[in-house]
């Protein structure tokens, strides 16, 4: 699943949610099926480091920022 860009729709549901808040670009609103396949995302990634690397918002940020947002 790749994904560009996410819109913030409603309450805050968990520390994820809130953190994907304040991006600015909505394309896509934030679902259950969307948390449930960045956490598939970053298992995959504690099981297979070398695999590649997972880019949420087209960041640079590190899988490790994402798990700790996480949980």
């Amino acid at each position: 699943m790749k994904i560009k860009n996410v819109s913030f729709n409603g309450e805050a549901k968990s520390e994820y949610y809130r953190s994907v808040k304040y991006y600015k670009d909505i394309d896509v609103q934030l679902s259950e099926e969307f948390y449930d396949a960045v956490q598939e995302a970053i298992l995959d990634i504690k099981k297979f480091p070398d695999s590649g690397h997972f880019y949420l918002h087209n960041t640079k940020r590190k899988p490790s920022y994402w798990e700790k947002r996480i949980k």
